[in-house]
């Protein structure tokens, strides 16, 4: 995922500089080579470059320039310059990648080994990685939220991704506290084509605008049908998923996969339901309350 960069070839003016060998005081300068060359698209522009520096209004050299002049033709100067900004996909872990595992209690969330051993949809994760392959000009980032309480939680999940996205380094996983805008995240701010793949309705709902947003279908969310823009069932064949993501975020089609039939599934949750409501009478409320985990647990629309 290293960035990558590209040869421009430019028509400029090439305005070198000489510079002193010695300061006012007689002391050598020790330069590393004694010209330098800058580069204008004009001749106007050169010119004027070539009045700063001779006048010692340069921010660097000042008045330790001996002689300036300008190339009388333009010279075709090859440019390193970095490759178009690549358009980013931003992929959720619980319920997108890792299969959520609906607890009895909240106090299994805290316990060690929860989120490392959460079973992996293998679907999913071999679109992503075939999305990583093949399409090198999508920069693929894991964003997941994570309890800041729990002495495991985001220890684990970097172990969980270091099992099954090696190819995914440090530097594009972004995670953030449990009940936080996800883009908050985002250093340099997220863009107008930057995607997120969630399993959440609110994370995508705040994902979208100024971006855009993917649902991912998995067997016990949408459960409502609040999300009423892409969708994709997490089912699909791992080629299927991936052509699907890339199609959606270049622009070729929307697609909106249907839900899976919902009445065992809910009949199930309803009745874990019941039995968390005691728990959390118990235990009061822990950090979690805000976190897309305790939501799901109740039953609530992911």
């Amino acid at each position: 995922m290293n960035k990558k960069f590209g040869i421009e070839k430019k028509s400029v003016y090439v305005v070198t500089i000489c510079l002193k060998e010695e300061d006012a005081e007689g002391n050598p300068l020790n330069w590393s080579g004694l010209y330098e060359d800058y580069y204008a698209d004009t001749y106007e522009e050169a010119q004027q470059l070539k009045e700063k520096f001779m006048s010692g209004q340069d921010e660097y050299y000042g008045n330790l320039v001996e002689d300036c002049w300008i190339s009388d033709e333009k010279k075709e100067i090859e440019f390193i310059v970095p490759d178009k900004q690549r358009q980013r996909l931003f992929v959720d872990m619980d319920g997108t990648l890792a299969v959520f595992k609906p607890v009895d209690e909240m106090e299994t969330l805290y316990e060690k080994g929860y989120f490392l051993n959460l079973e992996p949809h293998e679907n999913v994760v071999a679109a992503v990685k075939e999305i990583i392959v093949r399409n090198p000009d999508i920069e693929v980032n894991i964003l997941s939220a994570y309890l800041t309480d729990s002495a495991y939680a985001l220890q684990e999940k970097n172990a969980w991704l270091d099992r099954y996205f090696p190819e995914i380094d440090r530097e594009h996983r972004v995670f953030v506290p449990c009940g936080t805008d996800k883009k908050e995240g985002i250093r340099d701010g997220i863009r107008e084509n930057d995607f997120l793949l969630d399993d959440y309705t609110k994370n995508l709902n705040e994902w979208q605008p100024p971006a855009r947003g993917i649902k991912l279908l998995n067997g016990i969310n949408h459960n409502r049908g609040t999300w009423a823009y892409d969708r994709l069932r997490y089912d699909r064949e791992a080629a299927s998923l991936a052509s699907a993501i890339v199609s959606v975020m270049q622009g070729e089609q929307q697609i909106y996969d249907k839900n899976f039939n919902k009445a065992s599934v809910l009949s199930s949750l309803h009745k874990k339901q019941e039995r968390i409501k005691e728990a959390l009478t118990v235990m009061g409320e822990k950090s979690a309350e805000n976190c897309s985990y305790e939501k799901a647990a109740r039953g609530e629309e992911r």
